[in-house]
């Protein structure tokens, strides 16, 4: 019985593919990979039902710009509520950017009409500053200086403060 000679360990592999194929394969798991991490961190604007699914938020509109996008929200998120930090009805507002705008910012003070700005608090995405509505008046409107994908734009709304009650939320309107 004679010995058959071992075959080299690569003899029955496939030839190594093209570059185009390798780079092909390269980006389809990259891809995959950057789908997956979207839609696993919850940043899709997926709706019910949908059987195709967006894995990017949606487009925002700065302050000026037309919203005509569908699904397009605004950047800045603004509330407001009444609060007596020492005796004083005053009105509590903050202004906050979403967490995806890593390059704007607020740029400076925030100005108001009817009313004092008082006890500022800013930190590179959110501002919050406590307002006192001069006597008699119904409407403070409010002006902050921002960035917004890269453009100075001054952000503008107004409080309707006709009726002050200690926790009750400011109606708030952009202008």
């Amino acid at each position: 019985m004679t010995k058959k000679p071992a075959e080299p360990a690569n003899a029955h592999s496939p030839p190594a593919p093209d570059p185009r194929t390798r780079v092909t394969g390269y980006m389809r798991k990259l891809l995959e990979t950057a789908a997956l991490t979207g839609a696993a961190l919850g940043l899709g604007a997926c709706e019910a039902g949908s059987t195709v699914c967006d894995p990017l938020p949606p487009p925002v509109v700065c302050p000026g710009e037309d919203a005509g996008t569908p699904g397009a929200q605004p950047a800045i998120a603004v509330s407001g509520h009444w609060v007596r930090p020492a005796g004083t009805l005053l009105v509590e507002v903050t202004l906050s950017l979403p967490p995806w705008l890593w390059a704007d910012d607020f740029r400076g003070e925030p100005t108001a009409t009817s009313a004092v700005v008082s006890s500022v608090t800013q930190s590179r995405h959110s501002l919050t500053f406590t307002l006192t509505p001069d006597p008699g008046a119904t409407t403070v409107e409010v002006r902050v200086p921002l960035t917004c994908k890269g453009a100075a734009v001054v952000d503008r709304f107004s409080l309707d403060v006709s009726d002050p009650s200690e926790g009750a939320i400011v109606p708030l309107t952009p202008l």
